[in-house]
C-alpha cells in the first residue's frame, strides 16, 4: 500500500484513488473488522478526502462489497493470465492451470 506524503498534490487518476481506497479499506477491515471500520480511517489511510471516497462509493457497505469483489476477482485474473500464457493447443496445460 502506498503512503501519501503530506502536502503532495493528488494528481493520480480516479482509478488509482479508488484502488488506494480499496487498499486502505482492506487494511482497516482486517485490523478492526468490518463493523468497527470507519470511513475517516479508510480515507486517512488512503490519503484522500472524505468527499473523494463518496465520489467512488455511496456507503461503507459499498466499499465492503467492492473489497469483497476484488478479493474474488484476483484469483480469477491470475488463472486467466496463466491460461493465456500457454499455447492455444496445450489443452492439458490449460486445464492444469
Amino acid at each position: 500500500m502506498r503512503r501519501i506524503t503530506p502536502g503532495r498534490p493528488r494528481t493520480e487518476l480516479a482509478e488509482e484513488r479508488r484502488a488506494d481506497l480499496l487498499d486502505a479499506a482492506e487494511g482497516v477491515f482486517a485490523e478492526r473488522g468490518i463493523d468497527a471500520a470507519r470511513i475517516d480511517e479508510i480515507t486517512g489511510r488512503a490519503g484522500v478526502a472524505t468527499g473523494t471516497c463518496y465520489l467512488h462509493f455511496s456507503s461503507e457497505r459499498d466499499i465492503m462489497l467492492a473489497v469483497q469483489a476484488r478479493f474474488v476477482d484476483r484469483p480469477v485474473e491470475r488463472q486467466y493470465a496463466a491460461v493465456q500464457n500457454l499455447p492455444a493447443d496445450d489443452w492439458t496445460g490449460r486445464v492444469g492451470a
